[in-house]
């Protein structure tokens, strides 16, 4: 076998093992089972780890849950290393949003996400651009309108209005 037919065969070795520990395909026959699950249980440490440190606030709002409600997530989405953790966040929030299980704190911090960073080829990327979004809080029954203005030359500045629009109790 020459240099080149061992390097590539190598490559699709690795690719196998790859994609067997980040998307629970069969681990290949070379390798042990054992070695296999642990690194698996220890790469979905690490993503559910570097998701916890880039979504502080979703970590915090969900406390003990976070950890189990992420595992089931990681279970039904491979991990996609070329767009990073902030976007591997953003997708566990719409997972969570569509189970309905978004607090407020969760919303307002994918919000924040949303205002600082566009989807490219390559993930969620910070840019320095004027934008508007707007999340409803269910309970504090609130709208919050962001805007994130962005001068020639100077950095982004965000304004946060908060407008209540659910009954107001009267006392």
């Amino acid at each position: 076998m020459s240099r080149t037919d061992a390097r590539a065969t190598l490559a699709a070795e690795q690719a196998a093992l790859l994609t067997a520990l980040l998307q629970r395909g069969t681990v290949p026959a070379h390798v042990d089972p054992e070695r296999a699950r642990a690194l698996r249980g220890s790469l979905r440490s690490k993503r559910l780890r570097t998701v916890q440190r880039v979504w502080p606030r979703t970590a915090a709002a969900l406390g003990d849950r976070f950890a189990s409600s992420f595992a089931q997530y990681a279970l039904e989405h491979s991990t996609q290393p070329a767009h990073g953790p902030l976007a591997d966040g953003m997708q566990f929030i719409c997972w969570l949003g569509a189970r309905d299980v978004l607090g407020d704190a969760v919303r307002l911090e994918a919000l924040g996400v949303r205002l600082r960073t566009v989807f490219d080829r390559s993930g969620l990327c910070r840019v320095r651009r004027a934008a508007v979004g707007t999340v409803w809080l269910r309970q504090a029954q609130r709208l919050v309108i962001a805007i994130r203005i962005a001068f020639f030359g100077s950095r982004p500045r965000e304004v946060w209005l908060r407008v209540p629009l659910g009954r107001q109790r009267v006392h």
